[in-house]
């Protein structure tokens, strides 16, 4: 498991970002990624003081992250972007040469799939059908071939499970959202199936987000990894 973190790259600095990944990388052991988003539509970036343009989203993203990584890997780094500028910058002594986070990204433009395939690491797909998934899976794919290393697939996915798919239907008219319902044995299928379509992580969402993770690292994940590849097994 990999303590992923969610934020926008509109806020703050992405060398105050990269500064604070240097730290949490020690404490996690190297399992610290992040998830960078776009700040939603128009209206919800502009409601929390972030007046940027569509067009400007994603390449600020990429931006952020060619700053995080030079900041990270070089000890005098200097840069000057459309959105960040950086003067004589890079971390010495304990935080230099520090590996850039695992970047997760997400999207289904073409610019997002485009900006995943040059800087990401895992892009992030939401929850459609594996047969859909799969034509999705390929877009990508074609404009990654040209990379040095792999780009990784991964799910966001709320889920509620029970024993039985009629227990988790009753439960699930008790909570908000539309999670994916059904008995620990549905739901494990369906993950699996995912990871035969090429999913190497999963998001997992649930609520009430304790007790419903307890559930799923219990009965479902165990079923998934007996259902799965052995080269496959990480995939949980």
């Amino acid at each position: 498991m990999r303590l992923l973190t969610e934020f926008d790259a509109s806020r703050g600095s992405a060398v105050y970002a990269a500064k604070n990944a240097v730290s949490y990388q020690r404490y996690t052991r190297g399992r610290f990624a992040w998830q960078i988003g776009t700040g939603g539509t128009r209206e919800q970036r502009r409601s929390q003081g972030d007046f940027a343009e569509d067009a400007a989203v994603i390449p600020r993203i990429e931006e952020f992250i060619t700053v995080a990584r030079g900041v990270l890997t070089s000890g005098t780094y200097t840069f000057k972007g459309k959105y960040f500028e950086v003067l004589n910058g890079g971390f010495k002594g304990p935080l230099s040469n520090s590996p850039l986070p695992r970047i997760y990204l997400s999207g289904n433009t073409a610019e997002a799939y485009e900006l995943s395939a040059k800087v990401a690491d895992v892009h992030v797909f939401d929850g459609l059908p594996p047969d859909q998934l799969e034509a999705e899976i390929r877009k990508l794919e074609d404009l990654g071939e040209r990379r040095s290393h792999p780009l990784h697939l991964g799910l966001r996915l709320s889920v509620l499970a029970r024993e039985s798919e009629a227990e988790a239907r009753a439960d699930a008219a008790h909570f908000p959202g539309q999670p994916v319902v059904g008995s620990y044995a549905q739901i494990s299928g369906l993950l699996a199936d995912y990871v035969k379509a090429g999913i190497g992580s999963f998001i997992l969402a649930a609520s009430p987000h304790l007790e419903e993770a307890y559930r799923v690292g219990e009965h479902v994940l165990p079923a998934v990894r007996r259902l799965i590849t052995p080269s496959g097994r990480d995939a949980a």
